[in-house]
């Protein structure tokens, strides 16, 4: 029991050191912290609870406000400092690569388990997303767990209740992690399990059923506005000119090769083809390996699901599927290592990926990350102190989020029409304009704040 706790603490000591060396330069405080942080002031601040989370990027469809309320707890802890999610968020992803470890050792081997663990703590899509403190920073680990619960189902028959724990908070966290009720319930009547008592099912239900209750409960007083707008995303891709399946189940399947490329180095072209050689070993182990033909079950299922999905797909969507790839992944490693002959040539590949990963993790750097943001932030109260203020942005779309919240944190007194100051917030790549110029530490582009006469 000692060498498991022992590599567990060194893949936890060796995330924490990644993510907090380069949390001064990568810190992210754009749209999606903006809106949690305006939850926290909605919920303690004007005591105005909510049954919702936060809205989908489809449109119409929201999650359960669980995390939501988790958010701002932490900022009511901090002092509304957005310190403390950060921290909290760092932590959560510093455990992603020892918790890959631990449950996966318990799935397979060691040798499984060790190669994905480190894959995980190496992996640059992964440790990118958890800059950004928000739902998108669980969704691998959701993704981890329920695929760990479906492998124990048939020898623990209580998974049955985590599983429903799982699918619960799936419905708080991310519209990609709704697909964990239908793949639970195929699974189900794929494996038939008989000994799972009638009782457990029951418990797993009202698990699913309270964590979802928020969302029930702002149906019933909206007239059912959530229904409506969640079977009309169902339907969509059923009709009309655009929906062409043959296309989208191609473009469906090269973003699930690009995701699980990514989550293993950051050259394109060599992470393909790292996925594809994994295919032969994932047809040859189907049959007899029940870990693997989970996996194989799951991906297949939640590629199916995805197949019927017409809107934008952006990477983070398909992580619920990374973990049962990697397993695939480190055991095919772990096989060919165990070959006298292939040893070297695996620990070099290995290393090879490691070295890639590093290189891209030391050399990020997000040049519009909070520290710098709150600079500007606090400099323009500097100047304007308590009067009225009216500022500007002058950046391309998508860059002018993230500052509403430090408005509102900092106190500057922000008017539109009558305002004594008058300031223009330049994010614009490296364009050259006068004014104060902020910028994060190795950094190429910056933020700028010009002062404007008032006409």
């Amino acid at each position: 029991m000692k060498k498991p706790l022992t590599i567990f603490f060194v893949l936890f000591a060796l995330s924490l050191f990644l993510y907090f060396y380069k949390l001064p330069q990568m810190a992210t405080f754009d749209a999606d912290q903006d809106y949690y942080a305006l939850q926290y002031v909605k919920i303690f601040q004007q005591h105005q609870p909510t049954l919702l989370g936060i809205e989908a990027s489809v449109g119409g469809i929201f999650v359960a406000p669980l995390y939501t309320y988790f958010s701002a707890i932490t900022y009511a802890v901090s002092g509304g400092s957005p310190i403390g999610i950060f921290l909290i968020a760092m932590i959560i992803a510093a455990l992603q690569g020892p918790l890959t470890y631990l449950l996966f050792s318990k799935l397979k081997n060691q040798n499984t388990a060790v190669i994905a663990g480190l894959l995980v703590v190496f992996s640059q899509s992964l440790w990118q997303k958890a800059f950004a403190p928000s739902v998108i920073g669980l969704t691998y680990l959701a993704g981890l767990f329920f695929f760990y619960y479906l492998c124990t189902l048939s020898k623990k028959p209580k998974s049955i209740i985590m599983l429903g724990l799982i699918c619960g908070l799936g419905i708080n966290l991310h519209v990609s992690l709704f697909a964990f009720v239908p793949i639970t319930i195929i699974f189900l009547l794929w494996k038939r399990p008989r000994n799972i008592k009638i009782g457990d099912y029951i418990v797993s239900l009202i698990v699913l059923l309270v964590l979802s209750s928020p969302l029930f409960f702002f149906d019933i007083r909206h007239h059912f506005f959530l229904f409506q707008n969640f079977l009309g995303f169902l339907q969509q891709g059923s009709s009309g000119a655009d929906s062409n399946y043959p296309d989208n189940i191609i473009r469906i399947l090269r973003s699930l090769i690009n995701t699980f490329a990514s989550s293993l180095v950051p050259q394109e072209i060599f992470g393909k083809l790292l996925v594809l050689a994994t295919l032969p070993y994932l047809f040859l182990k189907f049959k007899s390996d029940e870990a693997v033909k989970t996996a194989g079950f799951v991906l297949l299922t939640s590629f199916l699901m995805f197949c019927f999905y017409f809107g934008n797909l952006t990477d983070y969507y398909l992580y619920l599927m990374v973990a049962p790839f990697l397993f695939i992944f480190a055991g095919f490693l772990s096989t060919l290592f165990k070959l006298p002959l292939l040893k070297v040539a695996v620990a070099a590949l290995l290393g090879l990926m490691f070295i890639l990963n590093l290189q891209g993790i030391i050399g990020s750097v997000n040049p519009y990350n909070y520290f710098v943001k709150k600079q500007v932030v606090d400099y323009i109260k500097s100047l304007v102190r308590d009067q009225k203020t009216k500022i500007y942005f002058d950046t391309d779309p998508g860059y002018a989020v993230g500052f509403n919240y430090l408005f509102k944190r900092t106190g500057i007194n922000i008017d539109d029409k009558n305002y004594e100051f008058l300031y223009q917030i330049v994010v614009r790549d490296d364009q050259k304009k006068p004014g104060k110029e902020f910028i994060v530490k190795r950094g190429y582009n910056s933020i700028r704040v010009i002062k404007l006469p008032i006409k």
